[in-house]
């Protein structure tokens, strides 16, 4: 995290007005493209160092990581959590079992299927 951080700070424009060699246009009109965006690591480093140091500090020691501290900052949405439903996780679960477990489980579940013996019939 703190390279990240130090090789932003090495990217960062200078504070004054930039002259023709400084510019962040290179001989092709095309924009550099070197300097943080979007959600990038580097991009939220940037970004704290900018507006919130408290919480740029926390995120350099350990104790955060980049986008909690967005979040906490108020610059991130906190994403909610997609809660799987029962029948969900039993999905995965089967398709993840071994045909033994497949059928321990059945057995578990319905003796009389497992035997061959229905309950209606």
């Amino acid at each position: 995290m703190q390279q990240a951080d130090t090789e932003d700070q090495l990217n960062q424009r200078p504070a004054h007005r930039p002259s023709k060699d400084e510019t962040v246009y290179n001989n092709k009109e095309d924009v550099n493209t070197s300097r943080p965006v979007g959600n990038s690591v580097k991009a939220a480093l940037r970004r704290l160092r900018k507006d919130r140091l408290d919480i740029h500090a926390r995120v350099l020691s350990g104790e955060l990581s980049a986008n909690a501290g967005m979040i906490e900052a108020g610059f991130r949405k906190k994403q909610p959590s997609k809660k799987r439903s029962a029948l969900d996780r039993l999905h995965t679960a089967w398709r993840e079992a071994s045909p033994e477990e497949r059928q321990t489980f059945l057995t578990e579940v319905d003796p009389g299927r497992a035997r061959g013996v229905w309950p209606n019939s």
